[in-house]
């Protein structure tokens, strides 16, 4: 007798544990698809990238957007002729993201100064340049949102 109470007491153990667990699980994910929710609603759609139009000559290069990876702001490439120079398909000030068209080319002329001036492609931009153009104003910072 004493085997079948220590069994159905060990049954009903195990059914009790699987079910919180069940129950931890589901609010899991619950919050996580909240959360994930939450945070899509925040990010703010772009003009889409027209590849034709959206690029611009600037002292014997071409800057042309692109959209920067994740979607959620602009990158560039520059070329001189033919030839890609930058491929900045990151955003180019650490920590932001550009979302607008004419900041993105500001950043990119910023970027051709800086390699005549040196020699050297320096595709991210540095925060006190970002400032002095106002930029700061003008991008977001993804861990405000």
């Amino acid at each position: 007798m004493s085997t079948q109470n220590s069994t159905s007491f060990f049954l009903k153990r195990n059914a009790c544990s699987k079910f919180l667990f069940a129950k931890k699980l589901l609010l899991l994910v619950i919050f996580s698809s909240i959360a994930l929710l939450s945070h899509a609603q925040k990010q703010k759609h772009l003009e889409p990238v027209n590849l034709i139009k959206d690029k611009q000559d600037y002292q014997g290069y071409t800057i042309r957007l692109i959209p920067a990876l994740g979607g959620n702001s602009y990158g560039f490439d520059i070329f001189q002729g033919p030839k890609l120079m930058v491929h900045q398909y990151q955003d180019p000030i650490p920590g932001r993201f550009v979302n607008k068209k004419e900041d993105a080319f500001k950043v990119a002329t910023w970027v051709i100064k800086e390699y005549k001036k040196t020699g050297h492609w320096t595709p991210m931009v540095p925060p006190h340049a970002a400032k002095e153009w106002k930029l700061s104003n003008n991008i977001d910072n993804p861990s405000k949102n």
